[in-house]
């Protein structure tokens, strides 16, 4: 007689208790599974369920009582079992035996410490456990010690040396994790607990081989002085070289052309999401098919998966690959997180992903049929958990890369910063008393920010006093349209600074009392750092008003194909405020006067006018 080979059916993800409590009869003793149309299905004894959960929360008694319980500690089994299956069958060929007790050897040595530090010394925004960390190491490991890459054994002087540069370079990749600049600055600090025979300076963190050399060079040998942004390119898609973006940039390069999946993660205004459409927008169209997904609280899993089924064709039976012949499709989802939870904690859209990270396929909505998909990469952006942003789950986290993108430091956001607006004013020649003050500009912007955040705190009745790296970005996007004409004087391009600043963070102020203590470190700033004040730039404390509407040449033009199109006239001060609260008014009145508009009757008091203005 032919044996019974047992049959099983594994599930993963969230419990969920409407379709849990449906399999109460399949997990008795008998079997049977009902149908919703009433039939009813005995299943053989050779058939038996195995649900691998992170929890319990949502489960019910009777659920949990008809199903035997094992729990797994994730420190029982460690990463030593893994680290060990990883190197023989990813390095046994290249290494070579005496190859591979040298990369276990540096794993034995060094991992360990390097997990406790990262533990105890390091802050994590999104924690990583330590088997994922190590997972991260070991992927990121292999995409560079490669042949390719100079790593021979044949070549005995460098041999181990170019194992051990790899193994320290990608050990912050460990504390990839890290938020804070403190917390980045400690990662840096690994090499102190790394006493090996090869030279362990603080550098080699922040270094690249030089390629077809098997020598390293500082990342700051990759910068240049001579940065310029592309014509044409909007101020949100520039990238000014820093030795955090160019390394940042090299290890997601590196995870893109492996075709692994990526999660990046920072706060809010660190570019993320520059870095990363940058480099799709680098790829060969005609070889990789690259969309870009914006998740929101309300991306349902449906909506997700039309999406993606519109960049993919079928291949042959239910296999579906990249849309026309492409050999690989990159999806980058910004606010990876976003997705609101259902009643039973999971993230359905988030949940849909996993599945095709485990498995590589999801079902068709109409023939209920596998769709299976290959050659698809996953790159995600988000920032941490907080408001309507939720934690993923450490499941779905377990099988991607994580990278977090720390805030600029104090130099780096002057340099990048003065290098924009230095740009600006010598590209279009402005006289030599304003080019002098890009970089007094920028200290300014920056001691303001750090001020701000400081003295206006988010409270119940001010929650949205919320200040980031985009806050101090906007100051200078107003900047960006300063007119050379207009702004020929050292005043008058701190005039510009300080109605830029008052648009971009006073705004935001709720009441008086705040708006006077904001201008109050204004004018602090203007004393310590601007060489000037509040009175010699604004006599009698008037009103601060710039426009691009206001003058001759805002006028509607009479043979523009659309009737709203205007001729702006440059970026300049309004020094007649009742001149230009006519011209609004004017304007106003011709809308109104439209047929296709509805009419809107306001009434344009002092505040009105100052938010019309403010209005981009």
């Amino acid at each position: 007689p032919i044996p019974c080979v047992p049959w099983q059916s594994q599930t993963s993800g969230q419990v969920d208790t409407l379709w849990i409590e449906s399999m109460n009869t399949v997990l008795d003793d008998n079997k049977v599974l009902t149908l919703i149309n009433g039939d009813r299905i005995a299943l053989t004894p050779q058939v038996f369920l195995l649900f691998e959960v992170p929890d319990l929360s949502v489960a019910s008694p009777a659920t949990v009582s008809r199903a035997g319980m094992v729990y797994v500690d994730a420190g029982a089994l460690g990463w030593r079992p893994m680290v060990e299956s990883w190197s023989q069958r990813e390095f046994s060929e290249l290494l070579g035996e005496a190859g591979l007790e040298y990369l276990v050897a540096l794993f034995d040595t060094h991992m360990e410490k390097t997990l406790n530090y990262k533990n105890a010394e390091c802050h994590e925004p999104i924690p990583t456990g330590d088997f994922n960390a190590v997972q991260s190491f070991c992927r990121l490991f292999q995409s560079l010690a490669t042949k390719r890459n100079g790593l021979n054994p044949k070549d005995e002087d460098n041999f181990n040396r170019l194992i051990e540069h790899y193994f320290m370079f990608f050990a912050r990749v460990v504390g990839g994790c890290v938020a804070q600049r403190g917390g980045a600055h400690q990662v840096r600090r690994l090499p102190a607990l790394h006493r090996s025979s090869a030279s362990t300076s603080g550098n080699r963190l922040r270094s690249l081989r030089s390629p077809g050399e098997k020598t390293w060079e500082p990342w700051q040998a990759k910068l240049t002085s001579t940065w310029r942004p592309q014509p044409e390119t909007a101020f949100s898609d520039m990238i000014v070289p820093t030795v955090d973006t160019i390394r940042n940039s090299f290890i997601i390069d590196t995870i893109q052309e492996q075709a692994m999946n990526l999660i990046v993660a920072g706060g809010t205004g660190t570019g993320k999401s520059v870095v990363v459409k940058s480099l799709l927008s680098g790829l060969d169209d005609s070889k990789i098919l690259s969309v870009v997904i914006n998740f929101s609280s309300a991306t349902k899993a449906q909506a997700l998966q039309f999406l993606l089924d519109g960049r993919i064709s079928k291949h042959h039976a239910n296999v579906f690959h990249p849309a026309n012949g492409r050999s690989r499709l990159v999806v980058f989802i910004d606010d990876f997180n976003m997705p609101a939870r259902d009643l039973f904690g999971s993230q359905p859209p988030l949940e849909l992903l996993r599945q095709w990270i485990e498995h590589q396929f999801w079902f068709d909505l109409e023939k209920l049929a596998v769709k299976k998909v290959e050659h698809m990469q996953l790159i995600g952006a988000m920032a941490p958990p907080g408001g309507a942003r939720s934690k993923i789950t450490p499941r779905l986290q377990s099988k991607m890369n994580l990278l977090n993108f720390t805030f600029p430091g104090d130099k780096e956001i002057v340099k990048i910063f003065t290098t924009i607006l230095n740009h600006k004013l010598n590209a279009e020649n402005f006289d030599s008393s304003v080019k002098g003050q890009s970089e007094t500009l920028s200290k300014m912007t920056l001691e303001l920010y750090k001020k701000v955040t400081e003295k206006f705190l988010p409270t119940p009745s001010r929650c949205h006093y919320l200040f980031n790296m985009r806050h101090i970005g906007a100051v200078f996007q107003g900047m960006l349209q300063a007119d050379k004409n207009y702004t020929d004087s050292r005043d008058s391009v701190q005039k510009l600074w300080a109605h830029e600043c008052l648009r971009v963070f006073s705004d935001r102020l709720i009441n008086t009392d705040d708006r006077k203590i904001f201008q109050g470190i204004v004018d602090d700033l203007l004393k310590t750092i601007g060489e000037s004040s509040w009175d010699v730039l604004f006599p009698g404390n008037q009103v601060v008003t710039f426009t691009a509407f206001h003058g001759e040449a805002a006028e509607i033009e009479e043979d523009a194909e659309d009737e709203d199109e205007f001729s702006l006239c440059p970026y300049q001060e309004v020094l007649d405020r009742e001149h230009l609260k006519t011209f609004i008014s004017d304007k106003l009145d011709v809308y109104n006067m439209m047929p296709a508009n509805i009419p809107m009757n306001l009434v344009l008091f002092e505040d009105a006018v100052n938010h019309v203005i403010d209005v981009r």
